[in-house]
């Protein structure tokens, strides 16, 4: 019963920054939300919390530079039907079982501004867009299986897939720790958004005009780690490692191959 209790809050505390295709994996977004399901039925009618803390990010996708910036999330679940929440967007489980769910969600990509770093000047802001994503997990305990298909909404667009599995590999009545692999593919529209050069930013920037392809985009292993502090309070560490990888890593943009990203959340639950 604490074993279920750890994994059912674990589906809670996953916090970070809106995607904008950083190192953390799709999967970290909702770690052990289908596990939930899983382990306790019903499902409570309401789950709700707030999380803040310091994040650790790649100025831009591809840059050897970083920065600090706060975090902030804050979720709402009703039942193992509907969910909003800044970390995993606002979405519907239209199937959902005791080793599965299947659904669709409304997310937000903050983008690129050209001032984020140095490099970036003469390109031009990619500006914040609306995402579109069908996503569907299973369980095979104790591994659990996740893909995604996402369609950004904004100047650019674009398709990209996540293919993702990860599992709890350690935990106790008071900390739990998911890990996992994932891998990224996108179309080229979606690698062109991010990483491409056209001829008028080649002329604008320091950059000659790349013509970037789709394919597979990364491939990176996450790792999601909660301390429970007592029944409401907790503390959520979230870590990933992002390889660039096809015409991502081939773009002049991309001054290092290898991304981690790095947070450490405060939250409180009811």
């Amino acid at each position: 019963m604490r074993l279920a209790c750890l994994l059912m809050l674990l589906g809670l505390v996953f916090s970070g920054p809106a995607r904008a295709d950083m190192p953390i994996a799709e999967w970290q977004y909702s770690a052990g939300q289908v596990l939930q399901g899983y382990f306790q039925q019903p499902v409570p009618r309401w789950q709700r919390l707030v999380s803040a803390g310091p994040a650790l990010l790649p100025r831009y996708e591809g840059a050897s530079a970083y920065r600090a910036m706060p975090g902030l999330t804050l979720e709402m679940r009703y039942r193992d039907l509907a969910f909003a929440s800044t970390a995993e967007g606002l979405g519907l489980n239209l199937l959902r079982g005791k080793r599965y769910r299947a659904g669709v969600a409304a997310g937000f990509d903050l983008g690129r501004d050209e001032d984020d770093d140095p490099r970036l000047r003469g390109l031009g802001d990619l500006d914040p867009a609306a995402e579109l994503k069908l996503f569907g997990e299973c369980v095979l305990f104790p591994v659990v299986l996740r893909a995604d298909l996402r369609r950004n909404l904004g100047s650019g667009g674009g398709w990209s897939a996540d293919l993702a599995a990860y599992l709890p590999v350690v935990g106790s009545e008071r900390y739990f720790v998911f890990l996992g692999p994932s891998m990224t593919l996108s179309d080229g529209e979606a690698t062109r958004r991010g990483f491409g050069i056209s001829p008028q930013q080649a002329a604008r920037s320091q950059f000659p005009a790349y013509q970037a392809g789709g394919g597979l985009r990364s491939a990176g292993f996450g790792v999601s780690a909660t301390w429970f502090l007592d029944e409401r309070w907790f503390l959520n560490g979230t870590g990933g490692l992002q390889y660039l990888l096809g015409a991502a890593a081939d773009s002049p943009l991309s001054r290092n191959d290898q991304q981690y990203a790095l947070s450490l959340m405060l939250g409180y639950r009811w």
